[in-house]
C-alpha cells in the first residue's frame, strides 16, 4: 500500500492540479517563477492507490513562492 499525495486547488476539492508523493512532492506546472502563493490557495490530501483507506481530509498548503526554472 502506498499514499499518493493529492494538491487540489482551495475551490475545486474534485480534481487534483498535481499529484506525487511525500518523497518527491507534487509539481505544479504553468505558473511563473517568483509567483507567491497564498496559504490555503492550495490544499493536499493524501489517498490509499489500494482504495483500502478513504482519502485523508484536506489541509492548507503553506505560503510558497514558484523558484526559478520550474
Amino acid at each position: 500500500m502506498a499514499l499518493k499525495l493529492n494538491l487540489y486547488k482551495k475551490d475545486d476539492l474534485t480534481k487534483p492540479v498535481a499529484t506525487g508523493d511525500d518523497a518527491t512532492g507534487a509539481v505544479l506546472t504553468g505558473m511563473a517563477a517568483g509567483t507567491k502563493v497564498v496559504a490555503g490557495d492550495y490544499k493536499a490530501t493524501h489517498v490509499d492507490d489500494s482504495g483500502k483507506l478513504d482519502e485523508s481530509e484536506p489541509v492548507d498548503v503553506p505560503e510558497f513562492t514558484v523558484p526559478a526554472g520550474s
